[in-house]
């Protein structure tokens, strides 16, 4: 079956078996012929990390975790002059007393003539597990079924505000409800060009520490 044919009620998908709903969804894998989707860059050195906090991320290989989408893309692999991009505002969130101490935003770019899809409600949340566990990326929180739609022109973008509980946003502004404990996280939404018809998989990475664990 073609992937389009598939992917065609993608907005109200949710839950075990659809597209926006990751219990049935595994951690990223390589291709059939074996070749990994990204090559690691270089890991980055204390004193390279410490001056630039985004650096953190230099060493992942951005994951997939629907492998019914056509491509994915992570923030910490496009630039700012990307087409498409998912972007967290800061790439640390610090709890305190078990909770952010500021909501997380995370911004969706679109920069490419023609209209975009956003599946804006069914978004999705991974975490990866300790190297203990395998280091594997788990599915933690999904959005509720039946989200709406939102469509970007160019240059316009989409925003999701992650906390505790829900609040009361703007206009192209999701409230994400959700529980965050310390670990590498990546916020997953997914995008179709009405022009290419190419079904994107959006993913923001971040780390989650507890500051009153800092000794």
């Amino acid at each position: 079956m073609r992937r389009r044919a598939v992917l065609a009620g993608l907005a109200g998908l949710s839950g075990v078996g659809g597209l926006a709903g990751c219990n049935a969804l595994g951690a990223a894998e390589d291709d059939a012929d074996g070749d990994p989707e990204v090559t690691p860059a270089p890991v980055p050195s204390a004193t390279a990390t410490a001056a630039d906090p985004w650096r953190r991320f230099d060493d992942e290989v951005c994951p997939r975790f629907d492998r019914r989408t056509d491509q994915t893309v992570c923030s910490h692999i496009q630039t700012d002059e990307s087409g498409l991009r998912l972007v967290p505002d800061r790439p640390v969130v610090s709890l305190v007393e078990g909770d952010p101490a500021n909501p997380l935003r995370v911004t969706l770019y679109w920069r490419v003539e023609g209209d975009l899809t956003v599946f804006a409600n069914d978004w999705y949340l991974f975490k990866r597990r300790a190297a203990a566990q395998g280091a594997e990326w788990t599915n933690v929180a999904t959005a509720d079924p039946g989200g709406e739609t939102a469509t970007l022109r160019t240059d316009e973008r989409h925003e999701w505000l992650l906390d505790t509980t829900t609040r009361d946003t703007g206009e192209n502004v999701e409230s994400v409800a959700t529980k965050l404990s310390p670990g590498r996280y990546a916020f997953a939404v997914q995008t179709v060009g009405q022009n290419s018809t190419v079904y994107t998989e959006c993913l923001a990475l971040f780390d989650v520490v507890d500051e009153s664990a800092e000794p």
